[in-house]
């Protein structure tokens, strides 16, 4: 859906701010307290309303053009586990990527087998919760990333590996890293690792 024009002027684009989201969840953890660690992802499920729309300038040199943000204030809020949003995630990340091709004048790529290339193959539960008898992270493909499927893998799978990587491995996920997405959350990780390891 196209964006109405406002008092003559064309509207560009579209943002959204969410206020009170703290208040939707307050009421729970009054009750069940949980402590929230640094790095941690964590995901949520939001029932809103839309309070405000305003309408402001998109930059300065770009004169009549605007931008319409809408307000929503949150009124529930609920936290869930991310086995119930990985999917939704992942199929939204495909609609925006598509999107952006599609702005940029970009055919999608076919990709071999199926589109379902965003979530990893039934063989990469592997990437999950370490089996008690202990885990072993698949090699990685030469020249490539440090792990088999590491690029889709959500960053919670990548703390996984990262928690039983040798001191090579570590390095070769912060030159990825660093090279790549440079996600903090993840070399933080590794840097800890390695000291865990005693490694320089």
């Amino acid at each position: 859906m196209g964006l109405d024009a406002f008092e003559g002027h064309q509207v560009v684009a579209a943002k959204l701010r969410v206020t009170r989201a703290g208040d939707g969840l307050s009421e729970a953890l009054k009750l069940e307290p949980r402590a929230l660690l640094v790095g941690e992802e964590v995901f949520f499920v939001l029932r809103g309303q839309v309070t405000q729309v305003n309408h402001r300038s998109a930059s300065k040199d770009k004169g009549d053009l605007l931008v319409r943000v809408h307000t929503v204030e949150a009124q529930e809020i609920a936290m869930v586990g991310q086995a119930e949003v990985d999917e939704l995630l992942a199929a939204e990340r495909d609609r925006v990527k598509q999107l952006r091709d599609e702005e940029a004048g970009r055919e999608p790529l076919p990709l071999a087998g199926d589109s379902q290339s965003s979530q990893l193959p039934a063989d990469a539960e592997t990437l999950g919760e370490a089996p008690s008898g202990g885990w072993e992270p698949p090699a990685p493909p030469p020249g490539g990333p440090p792990l088999e499927n590491y690029d889709t893998a959500t960053v919670e799978d990548i703390l996984t590996a990262v928690a039983v990587f040798d001191a090579e491995q570590i390095w070769m996920t912060v030159e990825w890293e660093e090279a790549h997405q440079d996600r903090a959350e993840i070399t933080k990780a590794c840097f800890a690792r390695l000291d865990e390891l005693g490694a320089d």
